[in-house]
């Protein structure tokens, strides 16, 4: 797979200097949830899969890939659903410490460009303790489901969890994190389906995205492109060629395509 520095290898990614990850609802869903949906693992692997009611909140940011900007206490997670009863479809939202409880109704996630329903987001609130006697707490998570249908997909959910307030919950996740569970400032993880291209050495210098020029590090991939029959170099360079192949991810147009969605 291609990142902005070339063939990218090994457990970690270049990191995007000077970009945080801060995606819309809609790309949550319509391209992060989506591409885990459809098992293109290698094109997620900046948010982490993690079994959310396995962990106190004060211990996910521990296990994200992603850590956004230190202002900013919100982390994020995919997760297969987790079932109380093996033949029943009731969330498991109990941690050993508390609970999740839902608040307010489950309100819908449009597309903006067309307004179509494309999931739906629910609140949830964390409680210590038990029902009916648990303590709130600054802890909240959104919780995205998808409608989309795809053959053989995988059901997935997407996590956002915040951290409102130090008041609550602070002091739990430091010592959760000077316990040995760091969270992760280079954005990257160990996979458990690697991306088949990490065998491939890295190419040293980066596509030029910014002038449209491409540099001498870059000679193999023109001459790849160059190999194309009809190639007219003053209306086919290497940006506009490799943008579609790189990311076939949905709308390529020059107006509306964003290679790296959720980044600004």
């Amino acid at each position: 797979m291609w990142s902005s520095a070339g063939y990218y290898g090994g457990d970690e990614e270049e990191e995007m200097v000077g970009y945080r990850f801060h995606p819309s609802e809609e790309q949550l869903v319509n391209h992060y949830l989506k591409l885990k949906m459809q098992g293109r693992d290698h094109e997620v692997r900046r948010i982490a899969e993690v079994n959310v009611s396995k962990f106190e909140p004060w211990e996910l940011p521990g296990q994200a890939c992603t850590e956004v900007d230190t202002d900013e206490s919100v982390w994020y997670f995919l997760a297969a659903p987790d079932y109380k009863y093996a033949n029943s479809k009731r969330a498991n939202r109990t941690t050993k410490a508390g609970y999740w409880k839902p608040t307010g109704k489950e309100r819908m996630v449009r597309a903006e460009s067309t307004g179509e329903e494309i999931g739906t987001k629910r609140t949830l609130v964390f409680y210590k303790g038990r029902v009916p006697k648990g303590v709130k707490t600054h802890w909240i998570m959104h919780e995205y489901k998808s409608f989309f249908n795809f053959p053989n997909q995988r059901d997935y959910l997407l996590y956002k969890l915040m951290e409102n307030s130090d008041d609550d919950g602070g002091d739990e996740m430091q010592a959760s994190l000077e316990g040995g569970g760091e969270a992760s400032s280079r954005m990257s993880c160990n996979y458990d389906n690697p991306s088949p291209y990490e065998n491939y050495a890295p190419i040293s210098a980066a596509v030029n995205f910014q002038n449209n020029e491409p540099r001498q590090e870059d000679s193999q991939i023109q001459a790849y492109l160059d190999s194309f029959t009809g190639y007219d170099e003053s209306s086919y360079n290497l940006n506009s060629a490799m943008q579609p192949w790189m990311y076939n991810t949905g709308d390529t147009s020059s107006s509306s395509y964003d290679p790296y969605p959720g980044y600004g």
